[in-house]
């Protein structure tokens, strides 16, 4: 009967943990999200130079 009192103890322990992990991993993750913007560059079909860039031309 002990026995399986530390079983279930230890059962839960490592459950216990798995979800305590998982909530820091993924309000990890959420803090950490980066947002990918479209380089406003880099949506014209025309290249243009340093100057270009530099004078708006």
């Amino acid at each position: 009967m002990l026995a399986a009192d530390l079983r279930r103890v230890a059962a839960d322990k490592e459950r216990e943990d798995a979800e305590r992990m998982d909530l820091l991993f993924g309000k990890l993750n959420l803090k950490t999200r980066v947002e990918s913007r479209p380089d406003p560059l880099s949506t014209s079909s025309e290249r243009r130079g340093l100057l270009g860039l530099l004078f708006g031309r």
